[in-house]
Order: structure tokens, then sequence, then C-alpha cells
């Protein structure tokens, strides 16, 4: 597993785009509910032993600094950095408060940092215009989740030489939530499926378990939902949260805090 020893883990920054300026086309459209998202990232992430600091209503110039500035980072007494982009969305593109820009151009600049350590990127913004439907289980049963006891020393890192060259697209994780093509859904007063689900999970399993099974429980949790709108349209539609991972080994966080709702 990826080492997460030292205090404090490493940066976390969240970008929170909530009111949007007329060049964007997006001007009619405020994201509420996003401040709760932003909110609970920011204590997450806190108690996860990052730095954390969000960033409200970011251009599009604005974000791409802030991913430069992060990316120059003297990070040599970090284990890893945390990406979190609250906005509107289209497949492959972000929404600054003025404008798009290409999620690649965002995420390349980290090529080369915090080399062999691991780079997490949580996106909370729709990939596209279409609605997603339900599908019934052919069974007609309910799913049961089994329980595993997951042990944090289960992995060993396998023998090699001590010099290692590594692919330059090593280390990342992107989590996306919704698959492109589809809504992302967000209540404008509980805030979105994905960031509630995130925190959630986090708070019951980041102790014990490693990211990406979390991630896969993050996943389990959206599927749950479905939307509310009374609109024939955009009623009782479902959505699916998606992990791309290039991570060599496990993410296990180890947090030094205990969460509130933990027993």
């Amino acid at each position: 597993m990826y080492s997460m020893s030292h205090s404090p883990r490493g940066e976390a920054f969240i970008i929170n785009n909530k009111n949007f300026l007329k060049e964007s086309g997006m001007q009619e459209y405020p994201r509420n509910g996003t401040d709760v998202d932003r909110d609970a990232l920011y204590v997450l992430f806190t108690k996860l032993g990052f730095i954390t600091i969000a960033y409200d209503d970011q251009t599009t110039k604005q974000i791409m600094e802030l991913f430069r500035d992060y990316a120059s980072m003297d990070h040599s007494k970090h284990d890893c950095i945390i990406c979190a982009v609250l906005t509107h969305g289209e497949e492959g593109l972000f929404y600054g408060t003025d404008g798009t820009i290409p999620i690649k151009e965002l995420t390349s600049v980290f090529r080369g940092c915090l080399p062999g350590k691991p780079k997490l990127f949580f996106f909370q913004a729709c990939q596209g215009l279409k609605y997603m439907e339900g599908i019934d289980l052919k069974d007609g049963k309910d799913e049961i989740d089994a329980k595993e006891k997951i042990d944090a020393k289960d992995e060993i890192d396998a023998p090699g030489n001590n010099k290692i060259t590594l692919p330059l697209e090593a280390d990342f994780m992107y989590a996306y939530s919704t698959v492109p093509g589809y809504y992302s859904w967000r209540n404008s007063i509980k805030g979105s499926w994905f960031v509630q689900a995130i925190v959630s999970v986090f708070q019951k399993y980041a102790s014990s378990t490693d990211l990406l099974r979390m991630m896969t429980l993050v996943n389990c949790e959206v599927a749950k939902q479905k939307s509310y709108t009374n609109d024939y349209f955009s009623d009782n539609k479902k959505q699916i949260s998606s992990i791309v991972s290039q991570l060599r080994k496990k993410v296990y966080f180890f947090p030094e805090h205990v969460f509130d709702d933990q027993p």
C-alpha cells in the first residue's frame, strides 16, 4: 500500500462553483445545495489529515491557476494530494463561472507531480444531457451486501529493483459523479447524491478500508437513489458514479481523528 505516514497527509483543495456569469451561458442555473457539499468535503478531508482550502466561484483562468499552483508546490513531505471540483459540466468539460475548460487540460498539469504518490480527483458535475433510467432485477430480490473483515496489512509490495521508472499517468484516481452522457443529480437542500455518499461512506470506513473499496460502496449508495421532481421527463431517474483508477497500490488514509458519528 502507499505510505500514509506524514502529518499532515498533504494538500486538499475544493473548487466550488455555485453562481455563473452571463458569458458562461449558465447564469440562470445556480447550483443550489453545492455549499452543503463543499462544507461536508472540507470537514471530511480535514479529518482525514489534509490541509484543506475551498475556493468559491472560480473562472476558468482561476481554476487553471489553482491546478498549476498546487502541482508546483513542494510535496516532498506529503503522502497524497486531493482535488474536488463541484460545478456544471458536459462530457469532458468543466464550467468555470465564465465558460468551459477541458478536464484533461486541468489534470495533465499533475503529470510528474508527487511521483509514486496518489493523486485523487473527485468530480461532481454533469457529463451530458441524458437522464438515466432504472432497470429491475430479474429475480425481484433485494441485494444484500456481505460484511467482510478488511485487514489494512493484507498487501505487501513485491520485491524488485530499488530504481523504478513509473509511467507518467500512474498513481491517479478520477472519481466522477456520473458516467459520460448523463446528468448528475444534486438536491438543492441536502447536496449532491455523489458527494453525500462519499462523506457517509468515508466516515464509516476510512479507518479500516482502502479507497477503491470505499468508492465501490459509494457507487452502491448513489445507485440506490432516484429523483423526485414531479416532472414526467425527469422524475424517477437514476445515477451511477464512475471510478477511473490508475493506482498501483491500495490507499489507506489511517485518519488520526475519529469521526463524530462513529461508535
